[in-house]
């Protein structure tokens, strides 16, 4: 994903962070639904 690792070359995420964002990311998705 072209997207990702812009966003982690950006901000410089840790490669063990980013999978904690996603998951919280599908989690609000859960909730909204």
């Amino acid at each position: 994903m072209p997207t990702a690792f812009q966003v982690k070359g950006s901000f410089g995420l840790d490669e063990s962070y980013f999978p904690d964002i996603l998951k919280r990311l599908d989690e609000m998705i859960q909730w909204q639904n």
